[in-house]
């Protein structure tokens, strides 16, 4: 009897000693209390802030003395998404079909369903639209994307390497990659608005 206590007892004691030898998973994802913290921490920032200055340097430094007036790109799909900036917060507010118009290409109109009219971003920017007109709009955007995207992909960059330097490198490659810097030339806002692809990663997955 009591060797059957015994080994109970032993047996017991294996089960903690195993369960204390289990190391505590800290818990994934980036949108977890301590990394939003650490989003807007002055790393963070600092980083964000060296992005968009980055930004304005390579796309807008030949437009801040005529902001309203000139844009970044060339060809004419910036215009084009200058009219999508104006049309949908039009569309809804004058209760049309946003899926079909006949502003353009009169009197048949035009099928917006095959088009990329960015919808949601056209809604955000509504107010900056209405009042300083869609040149502007288009421009913050086209410099904020680059930045923004660099800026996540330092987040996640930071959030695997524990490190701000290889982070910050990391970031900028993302953000100012060829990619980037063709479609935002192009005027292909639909294309440059990829600050959410780094934040969609598991860094669970990518660390094992």
């Amino acid at each position: 009897m009591a060797e059957i206590i015994n080994c109970e007892t032993a047996a017991t004691m294996q089960l903690r000693i195993a369960a204390s030898d289990i190391p505590a998973t800290r818990s994934s994802g980036i949108a977890d209390n301590s990394n939003v913290r650490r989003a807007f921490e002055r790393f963070g920032i600092s980083a964000l802030l060296i992005y968009t200055a980055i930004s304005i340097l390579v796309f807008a430094r030949s437009l801040l003395t005529d902001f309203a007036g000139s844009y970044i790109g060339r060809g004419t799909d910036p215009a084009n998404s200058m009219w999508f900036l104006v049309w949908w917060p039009y569309a809804i507010a004058h209760r049309v079909n946003p899926f079909v118009t006949h502003a353009i290409y009169a009197p048949g109109g035009m099928n917006l369903a095959w088009s990329t009219t960015i919808p949601l971003v056209s809604l955000i920017m509504a107010p900056i639209t209405a009042t300083f007109g869609p040149v502007v709009a288009y421009n913050i955007l086209s410099i904020a994307d680059p930045a923004l995207a660099a800026w996540t992909a330092f987040l996640l960059c930071r959030y695997i390497s524990q490190s701000y330097w290889p982070a910050l490198l990391g970031g900028y490659i993302f953000g100012f990659s060829s990619y980037m810097l063709a479609q935002t030339l192009g005027g292909h806002l639909v294309l440059t608005l990829v600050f959410p692809v780094p934040l969609g990663v598991c860094p669970r997955k990518i660390t094992g």
